[in-house]
């Protein structure tokens, strides 16, 4: 990329050992940002009676996290290559470790807000810089290796509501935030002491659109923003109109900007519309498995009247069964089906998940088997729908990074929308069962209705 020159750091001292030791923290570090991602989940009713808050505004702990993500990790990359790898992974660090601390310290729902969103631009800050490290130590094996260090991020999907059930049910909602804190400080000592030392800075600075970032990060806010305080019982006319018309006026303005940059966001977008279609799918996609249906715990509560322990293992059952189908996918189906057939198999699977999960359990049937199978049903069809990751890079092979980066802002942008949008909608309803359930149904259905965009998605070596 013009303007950036990455050098290469030089091999950790205490040579194969050190770098083992660099390799387990770095497993333990990517696993932190995992376990906050889902952990929060499963408190959101005690957050709420505890802050004294409305549920619009609780979820924006959840969707403020996916924001901060969405921003982090562009710039974060950047950083990384010119002011050194050590330096950016240990200052993101440790702003993931203090911002987790005031999280659990926060006296209200706008202090928490607030600090979550430190918490996330720490989280997928360190991300891009532990994986370059990795990649750098490790030679021939690096691919391998940083496969290892990504394999661990579900781990934290299937542990994150479990001990988040586990705090709120038996300890206290504000403990959530501090189960990463031994972990933080282990790995800040241990990798402090191993990480090679970083180069020098470039003297021409860091080459990153903060302008374009400040106006993608406000957008989105002022969206979010505007959808919450719809969420309101009596909500002020002029501030959401102001929010909303701020969204809709910064949206082109980022694209403006990103069009006149030097170094844009994510440069070099592919104009194709087989790129944009997919897209689509890919806010679609966000919008459920990382969105809405993170909301199942809070359902489970309300509608059922589940314990918080218990509601969390929900979302246990759907990253397994995720996990299991896209492994399953990827080794058995992909070859013999190509792309769109798995993808629109999972699609159908994953609407029926949907689609039950939103009716009433059955007479006879227990409510916690019952989402146990719905949600089971959910994440099969998510994990089976797997090549919809990977199907955007036959259409520019030479661009992978470029469309990694974009393939996962659209599919963050899905999540916060969906999350925004069920939170106002619960917190506007008198039953926030019903809001919740009609949120799945109408989701599952424009699901099932984006279904026929699959036929545009490339299969393999067809190069779109």
């Amino acid at each position: 990329m013009p303007g950036i020159v990455s050098v290469p750091p030089s091999p950790p001292e205490g040579g194969r050992r050190a770098r083992e030791v660099m390799f387990a923290g770095a497993c333990l570090a990517v696993l932190m940002p995992s376990i906050d991602q889902t952990i929060v989940a499963t408190a959101l009713p005690t957050i709420t009676r505890a802050l004294h808050t409305t549920l619009a505004w609780s979820v924006w702990t959840v969707s403020v996290y996916q924001l901060g993500m969405v921003m982090a990790t562009p710039i974060a990359g950047r950083l990384s290559d010119t002011l050194g790898r050590r330096r950016t992974f240990l200052a993101f660090v440790a702003l993931f470790t203090a911002s987790s601390v005031l999280c659990g310290l926060s006296a209200n729902v706008y202090m928490l807000v607030g600090f979550r969103l430190l918490e996330a631009l720490g989280g997928g800050g360190f991300t891009p810089s532990i994986t370059g490290l990795v990649a750098d130590h490790f030679g021939a094996d690096r691919d391998r290796r940083v496969g290892l260090v990504m394999g661990i991020v579900p781990l934290g999907a299937l542990v994150g509501p479990a001990i988040g059930g586990v705090v709120v049910t038996y300890l206290s909602w504000r403990l959530i935030f501090f189960v990463n804190l031994p972990l933080s400080l282990v790995v800040l000592t241990v990798l402090s002491r191993v990480l090679p030392r970083s180069p020098r800075p470039r003297a021409d600075g860091v080459p990153i659109d903060f302008l374009g970032s400040g106006l993608l990060c406000a957008a989105i806010l002022a969206f979010m923003l505007g959808v919450s305080q719809l969420g309101d019982r009596h909500p002020a006319p002029l501030p959401v109109a102001l929010s909303l018309a701020a969204a809709a006026v910064l949206v082109p303005g980022f694209s403006l900007r990103q069009k006149h940059t030097r170094f844009p966001i994510f440069p070099a977008l592919p104009r194709r519309r087989v790129f944009a279609l997919l897209n689509v799918l890919n806010f679609l996609y966000g919008a459920a498995s990382i969105g809405a249906f993170s909301l199942v715990p809070l359902y489970a509560q309300v509608r059922y009247g589940i314990s918080p322990l218990e509601a969390g293992l929900f979302l246990t059952v759907r990253a397994l069964t995720l996990a299991a189908m896209t492994s399953l996918t990827s080794m058995l189906l992909l070859g013999r089906l190509g792309y769109r057939r798995p993808i629109a198999i999972g699609y159908l699977v994953a609407v029926t998940g949907m689609l039950l999960t939103a009716l009433p359990s059955p007479p006879g049937t227990a409510p916690i088997a019952w989402l146990t199978l719905t949600t089971a049903l959910y994440g099969s069809g998510i994990g089976t729908a797997m090549p919809l990751n990977v199907a955007a890079f036959q259409l520019m092979p030479e661009r992978i990074g470029a469309l990694t980066g974009i393939r996962m802002m659209f599919r963050q942008l899905g999540a916060i929308t969906s999350l925004s949008i069920a939170g106002a909608v619960t917190a506007r309803n008198a039953s926030p069962a019903t809001a919740l359930a009609s949120v799945f149904a109408v989701l599952g259905l424009l699901t099932l209705a984006a279904m026929p965009l699959i036929r545009s998605v490339p299969e393999p070596r067809e190069g779109g």
